[in-house]
């Protein structure tokens, strides 16, 4: 029998990289010992984001909700009422599949470059790790390393992550983690227990997920409801599972993030 997978996702003004994306999730469908089953949540879009969305869907299995809110469009802050809204945009969607009878559940964003080995690799280690309940990746970005200058990209979600003690992500780094041994475990590729991270791709036991939802105060939108998944079990980063995101790195001014970047692990 089938493995039943739910693939959740959240979309806005997506046209840019949606196809992309649909074509990523194709690549992942031809692996024919699961079932996919798609639930995907669209607001306030000007561009053919629903269209594409609806008419992808109509030969698949799954659920689309589609609202016009008049909602305001955040740029990549932190800012708390950002966090809220995109709370609520992630529960509607994951209201989309009610009970969830699925055996897993894979969450994107939908700017990510992901294929089939990323999620080959975090469900297979989310079977076999020792009481773990759902993995995240590694996800990268077009930003060097600027705390250790080990590598030519660095990880990207540091603000949704957060260390086996609590203690937040290093960012502009090529592992998020504080700790020398853990940055050490994390060089040789062994996957490293986190009480919160995501990574634009994750893949959860659905029976776990259906237990906890979205809702932020001061932190991150991912950070409370993974604090409610770790009383369940353990969640993963899998270096081994790389997955990207292209930043507009011309927005920004890099030799600042330098500067940060040192200041930041030594105040940690």
């Amino acid at each position: 029998m089938k493995e039943k997978i739910s693939v959740f996702c959240i979309w806005r003004d997506a046209e840019e990289h949606i196809y992309k994306t649909l074509k990523q999730l194709e690549d992942i469908e031809s692996l024919s010992e699961y079932e996919f089953s798609y639930f995907f949540y669209e607001n306030d879009s000007v561009d053919n984001t629903a269209d594409v969305l609806k008419n992808w869907l109509e030969t698949r299995k799954g659920s689309f909700l589609s609202e016009k809110l008049s909602a305001p469009k955040f740029s990549s802050t932190p800012e708390i009422e950002r966090m809220k809204f995109l709370c609520e945009c992630r529960n509607k969607c994951k209201i989309l599949a009610k009970d969830n009878d699925s055996d897993y559940s894979l969450l994107i964003d939908g700017d990510i470059q992901f294929n089939k080995f990323n999620f080959t690799e975090q469900l297979s280690n989310l079977v076999s790790l020792d009481n773990a309940v759902m993995t995240t990746a590694n996800v990268r970005q077009n930003i060097p390393d600027f705390t250790f200058g080990a590598s030519v990209d660095s990880y990207y979600d540091s603000y949704a992550f957060r260390d086996a003690y609590g203690n937040t992500g290093l960012s502009w780094s090529d592992s998020p983690f504080i700790r020398k041994s853990d940055r050490l475990k994390w060089f040789i590729g062994q996957p490293l227990i986190t009480m919160s991270s995501f990574g634009g791709f994750a893949v959860i036991k659905s029976s776990i997920f259906n237990k906890v939802k979205w809702y932020s105060d001061f932190h991150c939108d991912h950070v409370n409801m993974c604090y409610d998944i770790s009383r369940y079990g353990s969640i993963y980063i899998i270096p081994r599972s790389k997955v990207y995101v292209e930043i507009d790195i011309s927005k920004y001014d890099l030799n600042s993030f330098k500067d940060m970047a040192q200041k930041q692990f030594f105040e940690k």
